[in-house]
């Protein structure tokens, strides 16, 4: 791993950044580099739109999932935590499923019988990192939060 200290004149700070493990690309210290973007499961467990709210402190968005092998990445590095927080939700329109970083919906990996909006209730997505499928779920629950930025 190796430390790059960045300070241009027309930013008034200076940002640390390391190497991510698969040497990609440079990602903040603690974040994973994958394809292009950056990484981190923050520590504690909140709400979704919390967990969003945490995600953006960090300049990022709640974990975008476009493929099956970005599924895999992600459940992989989830430090053993039984559910995660996704960027999918259902929030503006039942049912049409949206990300929060407006890239399009064109991957899922439901848990069968999902998504079921049981008590007409649940409008967000939460990924269990053991079986790599997805759930929708009260968006109130508590789970880790789990960004990416790039």
């Amino acid at each position: 791993m190796w430390i790059l200290a960045v300070n241009y004149l027309f930013l008034p700070f200076t940002a640390v950044y390391s190497q991510g493990d698969n040497g990609t690309g440079l990602c903040p210290t603690s974040w994973t580099a994958y394809e292009g973007s950056c990484y981190t499961l923050l520590s504690g467990n909140s709400s979704w739109h919390e967990a969003k709210s945490r995600c953006e402190e960090e300049n990022a968005n709640l974990v975008t999932i476009s493929s099956a092998q970005e599924n895999i990445f992600v459940s992989a590095h989830t430090d053993d935590c039984q559910k995660i927080w996704i960027g999918l939700n259902d929030n503006r329109v039942e049912d049409t499923w949206q990300w929060l970083s407006n890239e399009t919906f064109n991957f899922s990996a439901w848990m069968k019988d999902q998504p079921n909006n049981a008590n007409s209730n649940q409008n967000c997505v939460e990924l269990k990192p053991s079986t790599r499928k997805w759930n929708d779920k009260k968006c109130k629950k508590n789970n880790p939060a789990y960004c990416e930025k790039g």
